[in-house]
């Protein structure tokens, strides 16, 4: 997966939202509102008079307010907070439906991932976990996802970049250099004149690992997870070997916003897995998944919308796996966010 995908703290997931290019949830359609979202665990969030309202299980109000339509056309992840914006301030729903984190403290937020969201607060960047507490408190320049899967950021002081765990500690201390993303488990610095790689241990690596390397972009993700095939099915497994997947889908991909979206043959649709290898009944299955980037769109391979998205995934496998001579194309149809 590129770099640029796997920075899910950015603004491009909004973005893409915004652009309908995610799968909306289900809607109902009574007459005065129109649910937008609907947790396993009962939670709804309903469209009124243009914003947002959040319900509890037993229908009544949770967040004493209405907060602006955030969510239309957006898959949440019922499973961790949930971003709400209140006029130009956010904060966070907690997963009781009631406020988390009041709509002011942060200036941004984002998505949580693996039990940790990046927030801007007076213009420095900090992470928080699923409590609402700061684990790398807001004071770096920037702030950024080394995978989508440990939790672990690159941070900003100046014109030096370290890396922090997700328990708030410093993996790789603050160090001169431009953090360049990571692969592999080696954490790549630009430092000018020559490429500097260092491991998770903080040792120096010889020959830095390249994020962009082009056939490893087609082999696996940039978290170290790669597809495996067996019998021509397809699936997903971490870095240390573990199946995430087994090998039983015509096509995989790598988490997108803490979702993989495999096809379903029966229905003739998408559906959406989690890091846990389940089933997400509350994300509806859909004809067409979310491409992985913000401002390309794969070329059609069949006339049929759901089995043109299989086959130009199963060709990107293919060509990683060196069954294809030539890798799938897609064209830009816009700006770059």
């Amino acid at each position: 997966m590129p770099r640029h995908v796997s920075r899910l703290f950015s603004l491009a997931a909004t973005a893409v939202c915004a652009l309908g290019l995610l799968p909306s949830p289900s809607i109902a359609d009574p007459a005065e509102e129109r649910v937008l979202v609907s947790c396993p665990s009962r939670l709804k969030i309903v469209l009124e008079s243009g914003k947002a309202k959040v319900l509890g299980p037993d229908g009544k109000q949770t967040v004493p307010y209405l907060i602006h339509n955030f969510y239309e056309g957006l898959v949440v992840d019922c499973s961790q907070p949930i971003p709400m914006r209140r006029e130009e301030k956010w904060g966070y729903i907690g997963l009781n439906g009631r406020v988390l984190v009041e709509p002011g403290v942060f200036g941004i937020t984002h998505f949580f991932f693996d039990g940790i969201a990046a927030v801007e607060k007076n213009g420095k960047w900090g992470t928080i976990n699923t409590d609402g507490k700061f684990v790398v408190e807001p004071k770096y320049e920037r702030i950024t996802p080394l995978t989508e899967a440990n939790g672990d950021v690159g941070v900003q002081d100046g014109e030096q970049w370290g890396i922090i765990a997700r328990d708030g500690t410093f993996k790789v201390a603050l160090r001169p250099g431009v953090y360049t993303g990571s692969y592999k488990g080696v954490h790549n610095f630009d430092l000018g004149s020559r490429q500097h790689g260092i491991n998770d241990a903080g040792v120096e690596q010889p020959d830095p690992a390249k994020s962009d390397d082009v056939m490893a972009y087609y082999r696996g993700c940039e978290d170290g997870a790669k597809f495996i095939n067996r019998d021509g099915l397809w699936g997903l497994a971490a870095r240390d070997g573990r199946e995430i997947f087994a090998p039983k889908y015509r096509a995989i991909h790598c988490f997108i916003n803490g979702i993989v979206w495999v096809p379903d043959d029966r229905k003739r649709q998408w559906c959406a897995m989690g890091p846990d290898g389940a089933l997400r009944d509350h994300i509806p299955c859909q004809p067409t998944w979310a491409f992985p980037s913000g401002n390309r769109v794969p070329d059609a391979m069949s006339d049929d919308p759901y089995e043109s998205q299989v086959l130009w995934l199963r060709a990107f496998l293919d060509y990683g796996a060196g069954q294809r001579s030539e890798p799938p194309t897609s064209r830009y149809y816009g700006s770059n966010f």
